[in-house]
């Protein structure tokens, strides 16, 4: 920050002191709330105390985040010992960059239609989203069946992607 009467400044040595915060070598901008803290240092080497503001970041044109490709097994056989895993995948996107989308997750439901949770899934690279699980041995008829599955994301800005349903179906050896 200068006062120096050059632009963005208006006038020199009127003790008001200005500058620009340059969004350059930023790798990701992301909507949200930002803190900008400004301190001063003096000619003797002193320094001044923090001011401190939160400045909201909106996109006046944000669009919600589109998810595709999913890949789920249509079925699965739960093995008698041990156990093996699963993983679930899908791209998810966003136009007002990659790093607006905030969460990738899906709804499980089991068989009963008892729901069993919202569940995220995890940033592996590019535009996938992953989620591991194991497959244990089970006994009680309701761990078998049709389990099923809404899969979102939600950017940012708190808009919600598109929804894809899908299952997969618990059977016995």
């Amino acid at each position: 920050m200068q006062d120096n009467g050059v632009s963005p400044d208006v006038t020199a040595n009127d003790g008001i002191f200005s500058g620009n915060l340059s969004i350059e070598g930023f790798a990701c901008l992301v909507v949200g709330n930002y803190r900008v803290e400004v301190y001063a240092e003096s000619v003797q080497g002193t320094f001044s105390n923090v001011l401190s503001k939160v400045q909201p970041v909106r996109f006046s044109n944000n669009v919600a985040p589109v998810i595709s490709n999913l890949v789920i097994p249509d079925s699965v056989v739960r093995p008698t010992s041990g156990q093996f895993d699963i993983t679930l995948s899908l791209n998810a996107t966003d136009a007002n960059g990659q790093c607006d989308v905030n969460l990738v997750y899906f709804e499980a439901y089991r068989p009963s239609g008892s729901f069993i949770g919202q569940i995220p899934m995890f940033y592996n690279s590019g535009v996938l989203y992953t989620f591991t699980n194991p497959v244990f041995p089970a006994t009680p008829d309701s761990s078998y069946g049709y389990f099923k599955y809404n899969f979102m994301a939600v950017d940012n800005g708190g808009l919600q992607s598109n929804i894809i349903k899908d299952s997969i179906k618990f059977v016995r050896p």
